[in-house]
């Protein structure tokens, strides 16, 4: 392979981006590819210390901080990140994100409404060769997340709920009605889902690469 591809994986959370993710590594990685997961926030330099900071102090991250600021932070890592993804593609691997700048650009507005450092972003950013839309119910989603919570035993994130994601839901329809790119129900079965999933992958890296 003489250059990589790259995939981002987009929708809510909870909408099955990991799911799928690891659907399209493993299956890709059978045909011969070398297939790479990355999460495009982590490892979270910045973030992540402002919360080790937080946590040693017994302070409450998401409440001593500005939203925005709070975003600023999660765009660093980001930006700390691209170099990963650049180093894995020139490798020539098949590099699928399951966290990257579409996310962002949905959330942030919501959540914050300070968009400087996301309009920067955007057009320095690593555009992807294909972009798929997990296309969920909020209610879907939220279920997912309560459950996956529990089960992780984590806090569920502010954005995490129903009235955020109703209107990140407006928002992701809205923004990939006027793109070109992969957009997957996942009302329907996800066996299937993931089977269409993977063969639409598979004829955009062989009239790609």
């Amino acid at each position: 392979m003489k250059k990589g591809f790259f995939i981002e994986m987009c929708g809510l959370d909870g909408s099955g981006k990991t799911t799928h993710a690891n659907f399209l590594k493993n299956n890709l990685e059978l045909l011969g590819y070398k297939v790479s997961i990355v999460h495009a926030f982590k490892p979270n330099r910045y973030s992540g210390e402002v919360k080790k900071f937080c946590k040693n102090k017994n302070l409450d991250f998401n409440n001593i901080f500005s939203k925005s600021l709070n975003s600023n932070l999660f765009l660093l890592d980001l930006i700390e990140n691209l170099k990963n993804i650049e180093l894995r593609l020139n490798n020539g691997e098949i590099v699928i994100a399951e966290k990257y700048i579409t996310d962002s650009i949905i959330y942030i507005p919501i959540l914050s409404g300070n968009n400087s450092l996301l309009n920067f972003l955007e057009k320095k950013i690593l555009e992807p060769d294909i972009k798929v839309y997990l296309k969920a119910t909020p209610e879907d989603t939220i279920s997912r997340v309560i459950n996956r919570s529990k089960v992780q035993n984590k806090e569920i994130a502010p954005k995490e709920n129903i009235i955020f994601a109703k209107l990140a839901k407006e928002q992701f329809d809205k923004y990939f009605s006027k793109k070109n790119s992969l957009i997957i129900d996942t009302a329907f079965d996800e066996k299937k889902n993931s089977e269409v999933l993977f063969e639409a992958i598979v004829k955009k890296i062989q009239l790609t690469i």
